[in-house]
């Protein structure tokens, strides 16, 4: 196990002891809240049941009957509201550590396929740039705009006529867990108002103002991830085409595919995969951090392309 996993596992390990640590206090002062919620509604509902059997009440008794009637609903109300926190406090632990877990689980598996048939390429497998016209001038600068701390995208070869570039299953499970976590909190808002008993006695209007806007910030988190880093790019032998969006470069124009590294922060590096075009231009395709996988696509590419591959 290499040091990253074990690392991952200490942050797993610290946040379930933290949780547990700073929410048992809380819990069980909701259980003793509880229980004494419980006798006082229990002693009220029995005052209620006697006055019941009353036939002909007094003032003061129908007061009295009043008096622990309400006492009796202001329980009700206060035992859904113990209870939906207890829940809400629950879903917030389970969706946090649950999450932590899968994103580790997520991690080894999208390694997994993205090494399942792909070996560690050789430097013969790449091309000489030095001596080539275009090669010689081409710029080595990063193209991309952002760095991902994790593998986001993937190489996947279709068919032999299809190379397709797609998120990976840790990017889709990232935008899933943010999703969850908005749905599940704003689900026990409502399931609040449900045991309150007021739940379909609410105007609409007053129902949406109820929606919890940690809910909506975490809703929106998936929205801004899809927007951000979502990719399906694809290099078509039968159209002749590079298609990324609504661009479109013809393979006639491809000169080349560029390997490069970029090296960031704190001696962190991530992997460019980009296209030289005839003009000696370039366009980016993909970024990873996994150098021998970011390598072994870059020659996929070009051999799918019938190009050279350069890296410096």
């Amino acid at each position: 196990m290499d040091k990253k996993n074990l690392i991952t596992i200490a942050v797993l390990v610290f946040v379930v002891f933290t949780l547990y640590n700073n929410l048992s206090p809380v819990f069980k002062s909701l259980s003793d809240t509880n229980t004494q919620m419980v006798e006082e509604k229990y002693e009220a509902q029995r005052a209620v049941d006697s006055l019941n059997l009353i036939k002909n009440k007094t003032s003061y008794q129908k007061s009295r009957l009043k008096y622990y009637k309400d006492h009796v609903a202001f329980y009700n109300r206060m035992d859904a509201q113990t209870s939906t926190h207890s829940f809400s406090m629950l879903s917030i632990i389970f969706t946090i550590v649950g999450g932590l877990g899968l994103y580790f689980v997520a991690e080894k598996i999208s390694k997994k396929q993205l090494f399942n048939n792909k070996s560690k390429v050789s430097i013969n497998d790449f091309d000489d740039y030095r001596y080539d016209n275009i090669g010689e001038y081409l710029s080595w600068t990063s193209l991309q705009t952002g760095a991902s701390n994790a593998t986001f995208q993937q190489l996947v070869e279709v068919n032999p006529n299809l190379i397709k570039i797609k998120n990976t299953i840790l990017l889709k499970l990232i935008i899933g867990i943010s999703a969850l976590v908005g749905l599940s909190q704003a689900f026990f808002a409502y399931y609040k108002l449900y045991k309150e008993g007021i739940l379909f006695d609410l105007p609409i209007t007053e129902l949406l103002s109820k929606f919890p806007m940690f809910s909506i910030m975490f809703m929106m988190v998936p929205i801004f991830i899809y927007f951000l880093m979502y990719v399906n790019s694809s290099f078509d032998k039968r159209s002749q085409n590079f298609t990324n969006g609504s661009k479109q470069i013809p393979f006639s124009t491809i000169y080349a595919v560029q390997f490069l590294t970029v090296i960031m922060r704190k001696g962190r590096r991530n992997y460019e995969i980009n296209l030289v075009l005839n003009d000696g231009n370039r366009v980016p395709v993909m970024i990873s951090n996994n150098h021998d996988i970011a390598e072994y696509d870059a020659v996929t590419l070009a051999r799918f392309l019938n190009v050279p591959a350069w890296k410096i």
